[in-house]
């Protein structure tokens, strides 16, 4: 490289054109020269989702021992100017090209792996490499069959990220289908379980999603993919406001959610006071009164 760059200097100064002319054919052959030196096939951007540093090696060793490629892959970091922990991926022969490209979503670690792949001319300098979306399978549970069409599912998982491709599975009902569907996802959003669909009539239908594969590191406070739990500083959706306020700030203890506080918890102590099995006619009974047990015994006519 150093030797082209300094070929193409003593062009420079050989050359006795005009001032414009001159700056031009300069300008051409140092594009050549850029062009000819990195051979941007077969090439990706990956973005790993976590907030701690990711040494090269780290990801290297990972890659070998986990992603089952037919040969060696080269990791070169990449100084992104909105996200760390980008490198650039380099494949020998197109089949692991066409697995890292085709089969996603990617984990290290456990943290999910954005893909992009790099076009013939390089890295855009406007940054203009999407490392926001990926790609997920998800199956729409019980879809039924006036919504299995192309246009209703892309109003299916309008929520869930963006329509790409779908696959109906056979099964034996007739008015209802699992769907397997391909949505490209945003890492910033949170992940959605289900929808709400409704027909003409006003009919509503709740249609619930299972994904094919999910971070292990996924958070559960805020169900978004960008970053692992440990680094999540959401809260937990599914506490009351007023049993978070006391687990963020120590006010009052666990052990007074269990004494029968209103605090968002199920007293389990009083449940079981509450709830006697009881024996009647028609079989067993649960009744729910507060500390009393009654007997029924069965009515016998002589």
């Amino acid at each position: 490289m150093e030797e082209m760059i300094k070929l193409s200097n003593q062009m420079e100064e050989q050359l006795t054109l005009p001032d414009d002319e001159e700056a031009e054919v300069v300008i051409i052959i140092k594009e050549i020269l850029a062009k000819d030196t990195v051979d941007w096939k077969l090439t990706m951007l990956s973005r790993i989702c976590v907030s701690r540093v990711v040494l090269q090696w780290e990801y290297i060793n990972f890659i070998r021992a986990n992603w089952r490629l037919t040969r060696s892959i080269m990791v070169s970091p990449y100084k992104h100017r909105k996200y760390k922990n980008v490198f650039i991926l380099k494949c020998k022969n197109e089949s692991d090209f066409y697995k890292i490209k085709e089969f996603k979503p990617w984990f290290f670690k456990g943290d999910l792996v954005v893909m992009a792949e790099i076009p013939d001319t390089g890295i855009p300098a406007d940054g203009s490499l999407d490392l926001e979306h990926e790609m997920i399978w998800l199956k729409a549970m019980e879809v039924p069959i006036a919504y299995t069409s192309e246009e209703a599912l892309k109003k299916v998982v309008k929520n869930a990220g963006i329509y790409q491709k779908h696959v109906i599975l056979v099964g034996s009902n007739l008015l209802e289908k699992d769907v397997m569907i391909q949505v490209k996802v945003e890492v910033k959003k949170k992940v959605k379980y289900s929808m709400v669909a409704a027909n003409e009539e006003g009919e509503k239908t709740v249609i619930n999603f299972e994904y094919e594969c999910l971070p292990q590191n996924l958070s559960t406070k805020c169900n978004i993919m960008d970053h692992p739990e440990l680094h999540c500083e959401g809260s937990r959706q599914w506490l009351s406001p007023a049993y978070q306020k006391k687990l963020d700030g120590g006010e009052g203890s666990y052990s007074k959610a269990n004494e029968g506080e209103d605090v968002g918890s199920i007293s389990v102590e009083k449940e079981k006071q509450n709830s006697s099995l009881q024996k009647g006619e028609d079989g067993l009974l649960l009744g729910r009164e507060m500390n009393t047990e009654k007997t029924y015994e069965p009515k016998v006519q002589i």
